[in-house]
């Protein structure tokens, strides 16, 4: 099993005019570029022994809008995509490749981004069983 688990945004990620072009390269690289190095060198191993399992870690904002967090969006988006493509490049080699599409949890992180984020914020408000816990 390859768990490809790296991810998250920080308070410069916004909207495509406001974000830095600096915060965009870091959620690529870490959330896209991350899971591809990963999987670019995991997958292998697992063909070799014969298959097995790769899970990325995507998002619920993959399929949806998050206004004010275009980077951190387009890298997850970028993820769910590139889960797609992986499995019918590898079913062949008995590898299963899937997404995991949580939700926000409730981290000591996140707690800083919603109280310094009043849209995101608002969004957060209308999960209809509130946010994960961690």
């Amino acid at each position: 099993i390859l768990h490809n688990n790296a991810g998250g945004s920080t308070l410069n990620d916004g909207p495509v005019t406001d974000a830095p072009i600096e915060e965009f390269w870091r959620c690529i690289k870490l959330d896209l570029f991350g899971t591809f190095l990963c999987s670019k060198y995991g997958i292998p191993e697992i063909a070799r022994s014969g298959g097995g399992s790769v899970i990325n870690m995507a998002s619920n904002v993959a399929l949806m809008a998050l206004p004010g967090r275009d980077c951190y969006t387009a890298a997850k988006g970028g993820v769910a995509s590139m889960t797609r493509s992986m499995a019918a490049e590898y079913a062949a080699d008995k590898i299963r490749v899937n997404a995991i599409a949580p939700s926000t949890t409730l981290s000591d992180r996140v707690k800083k981004l919603l109280e310094a984020s009043p849209e995101i914020k608002a969004v957060s408000e209308t999960h209809l069983l509130g946010l994960g816990l961690p």
